[in-house]
């Protein structure tokens, strides 16, 4: 029975960090969509390509300011999933230090809104809709473009609703409590039954290595339910 709830209980924290990485790519996907798209407004002179700074260093250790050309659709696309990043993470979303940045135009409109009470990814969303609303009042683009354009930002907050749903649900607490009942019960009736009458003391030791052995696989299937928080190293 310990043995099931314990599988249980991993199988569901996998599956948490499976789901969670696949929206997020969903969400990433959707970003390269409208990023490709945007591209092609540049192309037909719709929308502006601006030089923007960025601080590079070099093999040498010195650090040098480069330009780089790209648009404001493309520095809030490229923010996004930063910003979805760092939310689950459970830190504060620092929008100087995010690719919008590169525009004090869009940093200053971006951090107004959060400082209103607006949700920092809810913030581009709505940046999004405000740039893509202005180029369909100019003509720059039709009105059933706008149509597609703005499914895909539906698509882009139902993803982000996803992992936010996911990440969101805890257990009911009553069920955590019966299940730490059960595993102590569990084991401690093991020691007070056969395996400490069989082996006295060393039943102790024993019990002790299936704790550790099944609460690390508990502990560690916890951490992973939410891939935000897994930090690599290479």
């Amino acid at each position: 029975m310990l043995v099931f709830l314990i599988s249980l209980r991993l199988g569901a924290n996998l599956s948490k960090n499976s789901s969670t990485i696949g929206h997020f790519g969903n969400l990433c996907g959707v970003c390269v969509n409208l990023a490709i798209w945007s591209r092609s407004l540049v192309n037909s002179e719709s929308v502006t390509v601006m030089m923007y700074p960025e601080l590079k260093t070099t093999e040498q250790g010195t650090v040098t300011q480069v330009m780089y050309a790209t648009t404001e659709i493309g520095l809030i696309l490229a923010s996004i999933p930063y910003v979805v990043k760092y939310t689950y993470r459970g830190e504060p979303v620092k929008l100087e230090m995010l690719p919008i940045a590169g525009s004090p135009t869009l940093l200053i409109r971006s951090q107004g809104l959060v400082d209103s009470g607006v949700a920092p990814f809810l913030a581009m969303v709505i940046l999004l809709g405000q740039i893509f609303d202005q180029l369909e009042a100019e003509g720059k683009i039709k009105p059933p473009e706008l149509g597609i354009v703005f499914g895909q930002l539906n698509a882009l907050t139902g993803e982000e609703g996803s992992i936010g749903g996911i990440q969101g649900y805890a257990p009911p607490g009553v069920l955590n409590f019966l299940l730490y009942a059960i595993f102590i019960l569990y084991y401690l009736l093991l020691i007070l039954g056969d395996l400490g009458a069989n082996n006295g003391w060393q039943s102790l030791w024993i019990v002790g290595v299936l704790v550790v052995t099944n609460v690390g696989l508990w502990l560690v299937s916890s951490r992973y339910a939410n891939p935000f928080q897994v930090r690599t190293q290479s």
